[in-house]
């Protein structure tokens, strides 16, 4: 019996002591794998002086991020630097001494500005302010990494002219999930406000920014909400207010093809003695070639990979491509759809338009150059614009012009047009311009 004990006990001290030499190898791999990608489809990243000093139960990641442009460093007054504190053993001490779940380890990463050597000193101090950016994140057993953020308020007042300059940030929350097997993931992040004033007449603001993200599968989302953008300056004559404004995109898997949404909007918005308001665009796009997309996504990829992104020949080789697989691209009939343009632009005035041009892939593929894909093309648009609204910007005498060639129709307060694109024949308010 004290053997069988004895070996029971040897075990578990053996799984205990080795499982996190065993899982911090794991993680080291994970970190490798998601910098390597990152840094793919992020070709204007990369990292310096990256430093991974894996331990038996701990493990400490240091870098430095920096930016390229056109395949060089770019230049900047700070270095952003980063550093993960990953805990991997003993698993079951770790989670209970932090108040954690159970899971593989536990991640707690720092991201701050440090300013560079040949900083001004004044300069250099209020970058040293700047709060970082930290995440405690949980590594599960499932492969999925459940995280929190925040980078704490900042407030700051500096000296200019007459009167100072008051910054001051309310901090910003957030949390998310992130799968590194499917590389499915889903976070949502959060501001208050944030506002940069030297008087109430030369102020900028923010108030409630939301940013949220999420892929599952095939299917992607994102969205970003603002409750209001305001920026006054008497000295420059700016008035501007933009309230309760909204984008939102989806992008749906749906057997070969893709087929996306985008959505914007605001209640008001006021340019100096011009407002809008309220306002709606929403459009679709459809039938996208799932497997031409992928490839085109993963010729991007690889140029990414290979620095080709800040080479002079990446836009015709990427032209290049496009052209070869065109043909996929338009096998299965892509149609834009203008679901609702709407405008308003005064009392009870409001531009609006609807409409749709699908390409007719069969057709399109077939025609000797591009100058004839009126004849692979089914389209029909529609528009209704406020007289009060285009006389502001239009020509009365260009308008009347319009009118006569029949590209605009009149009644008592809007000038209408519709267009439609028929096999190569195309009329606009029922006459045949082609």
């Amino acid at each position: 019996m004290k053997k069988v004990l004895g070996g029971i006990i040897l075990l578990i001290l053996v799984l205990l002591m080795g499982a996190p030499w065993y899982i911090g190898k794991q993680v080291q791999t994970f970190y490798t794998q998601i910098t390597e990608e990152s840094l793919q489809q992020n070709p204007t990243l990369d990292i310096k002086d990256l430093d991974y000093q894996r331990g038996w139960f701990s493990s400490v990641i240091t870098g430095t991020i920096t930016f390229k442009t056109m395949g060089d460093d770019l230049a900047l007054p700070a270095d952003i630097r980063f550093k993960s504190d990953v805990i991997h053993g003993p698993v079951f001490w770790a989670a209970l001494s932090s108040g954690s779940a159970m899971g593989l380890a536990l991640d707690h990463s720092t991201v701050w500005i440090e300013p560079v050597a040949e900083s001004d000193p004044e300069m250099a101090a209020m970058i040293k302010e700047i709060p970082p950016f930290e995440m405690k994140s949980l590594i599960g057993f499932n492969k999925t990494i459940s995280s929190v953020y925040s980078i704490a308020a900042y407030a700051k007042s500096i000296e200019s002219g007459s009167s100072p300059v008051n910054i001051d940030f309310a901090g910003l929350t957030g949390n998310g999930t992130f799968n590194w097997g499917s590389k499915d993931f889903d976070f949502k992040a959060e501001m208050p406000s944030f506002s940069i004033k030297e008087s109430e007449n030369e102020a900028f603001i923010i108030d409630s920014l939301t940013l949220s993200a999420a892929k599952a599968g095939g299917d992607t989302s994102a969205r970003y909400d603002i409750a209001k953008i305001a920026c006054n300056s008497k000295a420059a004559n700016i008035h501007f207010v933009l309230d309760k404004a909204y984008v939102e995109a989806l992008s749906k898997e749906a057997g070969e093809v893709y087929n996306s949404t985008l959505e914007t909007g605001f209640d008001r918005l006021v340019n100096n003695y011009v407002t809008f308001a309220p306002a709606k665009l929403e459009l679709m796009l459809d039938n996208l070639d799932k497997a031409s997309i992928d490839t085109l996504r993963e010729t991007i990829n690889e140029a990414a990979a290979s620095d080709a992104m800040g080479s002079e020949m990446y836009g015709m080789m990427l032209m290049g491509k496009v052209m070869e697989l065109l043909p996929e691209i338009l096998k299965r009939d892509p149609k834009l759809t203008l679901t609702t343009l709407s405008l308003g632009t005064g009392d009870d005035e409001t531009l609006t338009a609807t409409g749709y041009a699908k390409i007719l892939g069969e057709q399109a593929i077939n025609l000797p150059s591009a100058a004839f894909i009126a004849q692979a093309l089914d389209a029909e648009f529609e528009a209704a614009l406020p007289k009060a609204f285009l006389n502001n910007f239009v020509d009365l005498g260009q308008l009347m012009q319009l009118m006569d060639q029949g590209l605009l129709v009149s009644d008592e307060m809007y000038y209408r047009t519709k267009a439609i694109v028929k096999e190569g024949h195309v009329t606009i308010n029922g006459n045949t311009i082609m």
